[in-house]
């Protein structure tokens, strides 16, 4: 297990390095900034090549109303991705080399009811990794059988709370006891079989955090991973409290300090073959391309992508509007 699968795999070491790299101590000193930044730049380059993940999105609908969410406010026109999209997808994301795919973005992709099919495929033609982000909710018996023989690497299910009263009032439309018991049938008939690994993704919030240990009783040693992630604002689009000294999104200089990495880590293909800026643009306010009428690689050094890294790189991230009020917390480590 290497130093970062370490860090993954510890809530406390987790913890302290969060709260070191997010530090205004680490971050104003003089020889850490030129450090970072020669890695930022080192990193940089070598993402132009090819990004480490794409991210497709299966489908942008969504059949819950999780209050830290923007979905509900989504004005683009929603829809599951066709297959002649996905297949130019897929078979240029695999003859580029790109190592990770993902088929989810902003909606619950088991409502696209040809994803299982669209992972066989993909691992058909080649992809080395494919991963997807669900809400647990439609995890039926025929749905679990399907995922195990399609050859899936990982499935990630969130879960925001751990008691029915507290999840169904964050993940308002779904129901704690359907949810757990579609996980749980996952994880059994999985059984010994080392594929697909199971995460369980936690968002930290004021309303759920009380459950942090009893999230721990419930999914440690039965899940492969339980992972603590930051509520989002969605690039200032809704408030977000902080919830814990666990992380810090963000608060050195109000994220001007550097780039944020997504830019030369991710492209992110909407349902309909646009590509947007990142994973978090939910309404695609910042288009940069559409592989229906460009290759992936074409959209990946597009003119209008290429100039948003540059304000990046030239700490002039307030010119981008997505970027503005963004309190991700982006570590290039």
């Amino acid at each position: 297990m290497n130093l970062r699968q370490r860090i993954r795999n510890s809530d406390a070491l987790r913890e302290s390095i969060l709260r070191l790299l997010a530090s205004k101590w680490l971050n104003r000193n003089g020889i850490y900034r030129a450090v970072y930044r020669r890695q930022i730049l080192r990193r940089a380059q070598t993402g132009l090549l090819r990004p480490e993940s794409v991210d497709i999105e299966s489908s942008s609908y969504c059949n819950a109303k999780c209050v830290m969410c923007t979905h509900p406010r989504m004005t683009r026109k929603k829809g599951n991705m066709p297959w002649e999209i996905f297949e130019k997808a897929v078979q240029e994301a695999v003859a580029w080399g790109v190592p990770r795919i993902y088929l989810s973005g902003f909606g619950e992709p088991f409502i696209d009811k040809t994803l299982t099919r669209k992972i066989r495929r993909a691992k058909e033609l080649g992809a080395p990794w494919v991963g997807c982000l669900t809400n647990g909710s439609l995890l039926s018996e025929k749905t679990v059988d399907e995922i195990l023989a399609s050859g899936l690497d990982e499935i990630a299910i969130s879960m925001d709370g751990f008691s029915p009263e507290t999840f169904n009032r964050i993940r308002a439309g779904l129901d704690f006891d359907e949810v757990t018991a579609g996980v749980t049938r996952l994880l059994t008939r999985r059984g010994p079989r080392p594929l697909p690994k199971v995460q369980i993704q936690v968002v930290l919030q004021p309303g759920n955090i009380h459950e942090k240990e009893k999230a721990k009783r419930l999914w440690v040693g039965k899940a492969d991973q339980l992972a603590f992630r930051q509520i989002q604002s969605w690039g200032g689009s809704v408030n977000s409290e902080e919830p814990s000294a666990l992380f810090s999104p963000n608060t050195v200089e109000n994220n001007k300090l550097y780039p944020c990495r997504y830019l030369w880590t991710q492209l992110n293909i909407k349902d309909n073959g646009d590509v947007t800026l990142c994973c978090l643009d939910w309404d695609a306010k910042m288009v940069v391309g559409n592989i229906r009428e460009q290759s992936l690689q074409q959209v990946w050094r597009s003119p209008r992508l290429e100039q948003v890294r540059k304000l990046h790189l030239e700490n002039r991230i307030a010119e981008v509007p997505l970027c503005k009020n963004c309190d991700f917390f982006s570590v290039w480590w």
